[in-house]
This record gives C-alpha cells, structure tokens and sequence, in this order.
C-alpha cells in the first residue's frame, strides 16, 4: 500500500505537470498566430502603412539609390512577393529574386556601355494617401566618344557637359513596411534652356500679333529724282 500511495503521488504531479506543458504550449501557440496575423494587417489593424514606414523606405532609397552603378544595393525593405512594372524596356518582374537579377543586369549593362555612369535621387516623397514613396532620379552618363575628350578628366567639366536620362518610379507599401509593388518609368528630359528659349520665342512672336504699332512707310528719293529737279540744275 504504501508503495502504491507513494507511486501514485509520484505520478500525479507529473501527469499534472505534463497537462499544464500541453496548456502552456496550446496557449503560446494561440498567442504567435494572433501576434502573426496582428503584425500581418499592420499595427492598426489595416493593410495600408503608416508614415513611419514610408520615411523608413524614404531614407533606405535615399541611402541605396547611389549605389546602383557603383555596389549593393539594399533590398531589406522589399517584400519577398514584391511585383515590379518597369515599362521603360515593357517588363513584369514577380518576386525580389527576379527583381534583383533585372536591376543587376541593368547596372552591369549600363557600366559596360558607359565609361562613366551614375544614379542620383532627386525628389523622394512619401504620401500616406495611396501609401507610396515616389522617386524622382536622374542617370548621368559618358559615351566612349565623349570619354576620349581629355576635358571630361575635370570633374566639374564632365558633370557640366555629361548626357542624362530622367526617371520616375513608384514605391508602393503594405501594413508592415515593406514594399510589394514598384512601377519604373521615363520623363523627358525638361532641358531648362530649351523651356526658356521657347518662352522667349513664343512672347516675342505674341507681342508681334498683338501690340505690335502699325508700320509707317517713308518715301526715299531715288537719285533719278536729282536730274528732274531744276534746283539741282543752277
């Protein structure tokens, strides 16, 4: 009997002990699915971000966006099934690998092709709205032509007289932060001289058409008129 008591008081506790570890583990759990559901629709419970995360992705474009023809970029703040439209070569890119090759062979491409080639962010603005940050960035770049004028060795002379290709991508954000779409495309290049050069034209043409006084015609004596007159002839 007193064998049986003591295997039972011996059992009982770890039978209870066991029953609260299944609890435990039950519970906890309960608990990572609803925190992973919880941080999956955002810390308000919504899909769209909050503006802390576009600043986040605001200063990680502004930090990465140099490095493009020049090393690694960063791509931490990507979703792993981020969607990428880029219609300036009419391409769909479906997850961060494929959107990591597409730009990695755009780099190589562009520092092949060019002798000097760089990317630099010239607007980066996040709007809670739509939940986006948009880039505005600009492409200098050298042909080989251009590379063997010894001129372009001055840096402020090649920054001066170096081509450039203007672009405009958009950065779309989930609950969490991390991008899940990106839509890249062309601008004109807005050459300032030509804008100012039109405007000139166009007023100069327009003050023409409008204000422009009536035109006064002053006869001109031929020299043919001296022989006719008889007060030449004394």
């Amino acid at each position: 009997m007193l064998a049986r008591l003591r295997l039972g008081t011996t059992l009982r506790p770890r039978c209870s002990s066991l029953c609260g570890v299944k609890n435990l583990r039950f519970f906890a759990s309960e608990g990572d699915t609803t925190s992973n559901n919880s941080s999956a629709a955002g810390d308000d419970g919504s899909d769209r971000p909050q503006m802390y995360h576009l600043q986040h992705i605001q200063k990680r474009l502004e930090y990465t966006v140099p490095f493009m023809f020049r090393g690694r970029m960063d791509w931490t703040f990507y979703h792993p099934q981020v969607v990428c439209t880029d219609h300036i070569f009419n391409l769909e890119k479906r997850g961060l690998h494929d959107l990591m090759y597409h730009i990695g062979m755009i780099s190589v491409l562009g520092q092949w092709c060019f002798p000097y080639i760089r990317m630099e962010a010239l607007s980066i603005t996040p709007i809670l709205e739509d939940g986006s940050v948009r880039l505005r960035w600009r492409v200098p770049y050298l042909t080989w032509m251009q590379a063997l004028n010894w001129k372009n060795f001055n840096a402020e002379y090649r920054e001066k007289n170096a081509k450039w290709f203007d672009g405009y991508s958009i950065f779309y954000a989930d609950g969490n932060g991390f991008v899940t779409k990106v839509t890249i495309q062309k601008m004109m290049p807005d050459d300032s001289f030509m804008q100012q050069q039109t405007k000139k034209l166009g007023e100069k043409i327009g003050a023409l058409n409008s204000g422009a006084p009536a035109a006064n015609f002053v006869p001109v004596k031929r020299q043919d008129d001296h022989h006719d007159d008889p007060k030449q002839g004394k």
